[in-house]
């Protein structure tokens, strides 16, 4: 036979058609120009911490998977078996691992159970940003249209330490994650959760201002047993008379208790053309969501 060319990687070219709907299933096709499954990959198979395995087939004349009244010569491509997920390192709107138009990883299995990140890129990881670990596009479709087999979402629980520069502020806690498909299986996505705070502490010194609030907090979510530790704040020495007054340490979302907070600190009062060295008491609480 005159062997096609100048074909895509994975396209068909129609040789017969039956009019039988199975007419060709179950029959094996020999000889040089059969199509086999050729050899295993060797190169490229680790990028991004993304591992793949599979082969690149041989081109040749075989029945029609989607339509088994069809003899077909398939073009050669890289027919990709399992896709294994390992330590990626995040990047905000990035991509871990892109295929071209040579790969089919329609057929593949999918192992996401060890998809984690390195510890500095951690860091970079904020409520709602999105990352892409797989991005099958380019890739060859299978007969219904996908690139990818159907993946079920996934959760991942990842411990954070974030310190808030130039405040004294510290946050711990966790904030689970999402890997899911996208409804046309051409992408798998990460998706970072909510970031829940399970102790917090506020440490060095703080100048008094009355009804102000030092920290807005906008995307940490306190648990309800979250513990705040106040140990090791001061106000300094206060110019004017704080006795009635209060200021929000912590504002938004606060929630849980309040540990090691200062019970009073310095004052120095004018009066009467008179400074006073003062003691001014006060404590604590977290109210309304907030931190007083």
């Amino acid at each position: 036979m005159t062997v096609p060319t100048g074909m895509s990687a994975g396209a068909k070219k129609t040789i017969i058609t039956a009019s039988g709907t199975n007419f060709f299933n179950g029959i094996t096709i020999n000889g040089s120009n059969a199509w086999g499954e050729g050899t295993t990959l060797t190169t490229n198979l680790t990028s991004g911490g993304v591992t793949i395995a599979g082969k690149q087939t041989k081109a040749g004349v075989k029945v029609n998977e989607a339509s088994k009244n069809q003899i077909v010569y398939e073009a050669s491509k890289k027919n990709i078996t399992s896709i294994t997920l390992g330590t990626v390192t995040y990047s905000k709107n990035g991509t871990a691992r892109s295929f071209d138009n040579t790969y089919d990883l329609s057929g593949a299995t999918i192992t996401a159970t060890g998809l984690t990140f390195t510890d500095a890129s951690k860091k970079n990881m904020e409520p709602g940003d999105t990352m892409t670990i797989v991005d099958a596009s380019n890739a060859i479709k299978n007969a219904s249209g996908y690139a990818l087999p159907s993946f079920t979402s996934k959760t991942y629980d990842i411990d954070y330490t974030d310190t808030i520069s130039g405040t004294g502020l510290t946050f711990t806690g966790k904030h689970t994650d999402t890997l899911s498909q996208n409804s046309g299986r051409t992408k798998l996505t990460y998706t970072i959760g909510e970031k829940k705070v399970s102790s917090a502490a506020l440490t060095g010194t703080v100048t008094w201002s009355n009804g102000s609030t030092y920290y807005t907090n906008s995307k940490y979510k306190f648990n309800s047993d979250a513990t705040t530790n106040l140990n090791g704040l001061s106000f300094g020495t206060v110019s004017s008379d704080p006795y009635g007054q209060s200021m929000t340490l912590i504002s938004g979302n606060v929630a849980g208790t309040v540990s090691n907070a200062p019970a009073s600190f310095s004052a120095s009062v004018s009066k009467m053309n008179t400074t006073l060295g003062a003691t001014a008491y006060g404590s604590a609480s977290i109210a309304s969501n907030n931190l007083k």
